[in-house]
């Protein structure tokens, strides 16, 4: 997941979490982690 965003560098993540009836505390690590990610090629985007 990480080498796809750096790679497509995309504004906007989307996951779905239709069918996902129970998340613990490493999924949502897992997607604090990607959303830090995110803003930070955005931001270092932004510097370039």
């Amino acid at each position: 997941m990480d080498y796809e965003i750096e790679r497509h560098m995309p504004k906007k993540v989307i996951f779905n979490f239709d069918s996902v009836s129970f998340m613990d505390s490493a999924g949502i690590g897992l997607l604090l982690g990607r959303y830090k990610i995110v803003n930070m090629l955005r931001w270092r985007s932004s510097i370039n």
